[in-house]
């Protein structure tokens, strides 16, 4: 007699999306589109500039729906696999820091800031002006919740040539909620600030002195730092610590299968 399998079940909706958003089909397709998309943006960046590059690829809708898609994808994998037990450890680790990394990029580039600060020296400013394209023409500007005031501008040359081989700026930061407070911003020591970085650019000489700042805020840096912490704990415990445990319990079972039943 011939057994005629049963049918299977048919699938809601719900169920189909779950599985859709879940394979590892959408996953590879998705990835490769986003790294020829990064690779164009970084070809883009050099002939166009850091500001032209954030508007026409990072700021767009459609890099924030990809993101957003291989976050769903990431998330539906770790979903389909649920309820976890202690050996999706890594996997879930691993999973957890990639949408956390996902998404502070998602806040930077949505709620992020690229701009400069012009200051001669014994000026206060607390507006900055977006980067913008090189022809681009009265760019916006954004109001800090402090000011700054440049105290004093000092660059060393090297011996015998008129190039700048270090150069700092000392500055004042008049906080209303915080006071006021004196800092130096020299090449490798960008100033920290209520979230914004401070990095000396540049400078014009002349009578007064003028330092030019990048200044820079990245609100979804904490969830960066903390996702790539996850994933490299998730890999580790997946390539390392898994194959240890699964080899110590490998070897209490041995022994418990060795040692001889007690006669009676």
């Amino acid at each position: 007699m011939v057994r005629v399998p049963a049918p299977r079940p048919r699938l809601t909706p719900a169920a189909r999306l779950a599985d859709l958003l879940a394979s590892v089909r959408l996953a590879v397709v998705l990835m490769s589109v986003l790294a020829v998309a990064c690779v164009w943006a970084t070809f883009y960046e050099v002939g166009h500039g850091t500001a032209a590059v954030q508007r026409r690829f990072y700021g767009t809708t459609w890099f924030a729906l990809l993101l957003t898609l291989l976050g769903a994808n990431v998330f539906a994998s770790m979903m389909k696999r649920y309820p976890w037990n202690r050996h999706h450890v890594g996997f879930v680790l691993a999973h957890v820091g990639i949408l956390l990394l996902l998404g502070g990029s998602l806040v930077t580039t949505h709620a992020g800031l690229d701009a400069q600060l012009a200051l001669y020296e014994g000026e206060t400013s607390d507006r900055l002006v977006m980067a913008g394209e090189p022809t681009l023409e009265g760019p916006p500007q954004v109001r800090m919740p402090f000011a700054v005031t440049l105290l004093s501008f000092r660059s060393d040359k090297y011996p015998g040539s008129s190039m700048a081989a270090t150069y700092e700026s000392r500055v004042r930061i008049d906080d209303p909620a915080r006071g006021s407070s004196e800092r130096l911003i020299s090449m490798n020591h960008p100033l920290h600030y209520r979230g914004y970085i401070f990095f000396q650019a540049s400078y014009v000489e002349g009578t007064p002195m003028i330092s030019i700042f990048s200044v820079a805020r990245s609100p979804g840096l904490p969830l960066v730092y903390l996702g790539t912490a996850l994933i490299t704990i998730g890999v580790v415990w997946m390539f390392y610590v898994k194959p240890y445990l699964a080899r110590r319990q490998g070897r209490a079972a041995l022994a418990s299968h060795a040692t001889p039943a007690p006669s009676a």
